[in-house]
Parts: structure tokens; C-alpha cells; sequence
């Protein structure tokens, strides 16, 4: 987890868990298909409480607040990818689920569906068209518009992007949200994306403590790009070492590089 976030929901969860980690999570997971996760800070367990509905492909959390506001129902969804003959048929199940999902908990709490749909918004395949008419039924916020056209995957083949994850709401509470750029050290055929919803006094401060190292796959990541871009921050001349001048700039722009 970065130390911009509180909640992090993932899809193809195949690593995680492997290792000893300062997070608590909701995982679950199917051979063949990764799973889905939502993990979040431990000192954070007294807000979110892990719920039985949903499978291998759809998770729930509920987000309490100190406050008078609704709780949260956090859905994260590992959707059906396209071209299989039963694709569509597996999609009106799982879509069946998450209207369960809003029908049941709409009156009592604020929802969010986020996760990799395998469907588009701003295409019209037929699995496509069905999320987009399920969207427009249930008047759910789509926190995006039919302009932003950003990918949010990149074949593994390089010669296809699409936007296929998205954060969908019961009510306009999502801010900021955002797609996030590729970069050099996403080692996923999916970017990141991110929004930002306001619970007064619902998390705890984050503690103050080190940083974690962090774990690079740099057999995986592209460092002919890593290496074009630290040459470019890079000083066209190194005056002699003042030691902790040089040492500090230096560190800043291995940092950059790395975003």
C-alpha cells in the first residue's frame, strides 16, 4: 500500500498474501482466476467489517463512520473477460449479484462498486452494451464521462489498450478520480485508478513510521525506459562531491525516475 491510500482493492490477487505484511485484507480466490482482494491499514479495523455475500469474483466490505453519514458497502469485481461463448451468459449472472447487492443495501448505506469489469463504457461489443444498459438502469454515478477515453489496460502484446476498470457509486460521493499513467515499474497489464470519498472522523490517522523498502521486479520492468528517464533528470555535469548535497539531489532524481 502507498501511504496516499486507505483501501486498496485488487483484481488477479494471484501474490498476495504470500508475505508477512502490516495490512488486514478480505481475500478471495479461485484457481484460474486470481481472485479479488481489499486490503486495508490494520489500525483502520475498527471501521471496516469483511461480509459473506459475494464469490470468487465479487467481495464486500462495510466502511463505518463516527459521524451521522450512511456506511459504506465497498464492492470489488473480477467480471467475465470477453470472447468465450458462455461470456455474456456468466455476465447477466454476475451483474444479477450486484443488483442484489444495490437493491439490498441502498437504503441503508452508500455504495461503491469499483474493480475490472472486462466491459466497456466507451466501447459497443456486446458485453460492452450490457454494463452500459445495467449503468443507465440503476442510475448508478459512473464518476467519469463519455470524453475521457484514457486506457486503464495494455495487451501484454502492446498493440491494444482499452478502459475496462472503473469506480461506479450508488450517489455522487466520489472526488478526484482518477486514471492513472502506465509506468516503467507496473509489472500488470492494468494501470491504477483512484478516487477520493470524505468520512469525517472515520479513519485513524496513519501512524508516523519508516517506510517500507520496496520490492522492484526489475526482471519484469522496462529499465532501457528506467534508465532514459533518470538520464534525462540527471545533472549534464557532477561538480566535485560535496557529500550530502550530491548524495541528497541524487537520491531525489533515482526517485522520480521511478514514478
Amino acid at each position: 500500500m502507498t501511504e496516499e491510500h486507505d483501501i486498496v482493492c485488487l483484481s488477479h490477487s494471484f501474490d498476495f498474501g504470500k508475505e508477512p505484511t502490516e495490512e488486514a485484507c478480505h481475500v478471495s480466490r479461485s484457481l484460474g482466476y486470481g481472485g479479488v482482494a481489499i486490503i486495508w491499514r490494520e489500525e483502520n479495523n475498527p471501521y471496516i467489517r469483511t461480509l459473506k455475500e459475494g464469490d470468487n469474483r465479487i467481495i464486500c466490505v462495510e466502511i463505518k463512520s463516527n459521524d451521522s453519514s450512511k456506511p459504506i458497502l465497498l464492492i470489488n469485481s473480477y467480471l467475465p473477460t470477453q470472447g468465450k461463448s458462455s461470456s455474456l451468459e456468466h455476465l447477466d449472472e454476475y451483474l444479477d449479484v450486484i443488483e442484489s447487492l444495490f437493491e439490498n443495501f441502498q437504503d441503508t448505506h452508500n455504495i461503491i462498486w469499483t474493480g475490472d469489469m472486462n466491459s466497456s463504457l466507451i466501447r459497443n461489443k456486446p458485453q460492452d452494451k450490457k454494463l452500459q444498459e445495467f449503468v443507465l438502469k440503476d442510475k448508478i454515478y459512473t464518476n467519469t464521462d463519455s470524453n475521457n477515453v484514457k486506457p486503464t489496460f495494455c495487451h501484454s502484446s502492446m498493440n491494444a489498450t482499452s478502459q475496462i476498470d472503473y469506480m461506479f457509486s450508488s450517489h455522487d460521493i466520489i472526488s478526484d478520480f482518477t486514471i492513472h499513467d502506465f509506468t516503467d515499474f507496473n509489472t500488470s497489464d492494468h494501470t491504477h485508478i483512484s478516487g477520493h470519498i470524505t468520512l469525517e472522523k472515520c479513519f485513524i490517522p496513519k501512524k508516523n513510521q519508516q517506510n517500507r523498502p520496496i520490492k522492484f521486479k526489475w526482471k519484469e520492468c522496462n529499465t532501457q525506459m528506467y534508465l532514459d528517464k533518470l538520464d534525462s533528470l540527471m545533472p549534464s555535469t557532477i561538480t566535485e562531491p560535496s557529500p550530502r548535497v550530491e548524495i541528497e539531489a541524487l537520491t531525489k532524481h533515482f526517485g522520480k525516475a521511478l514514478r
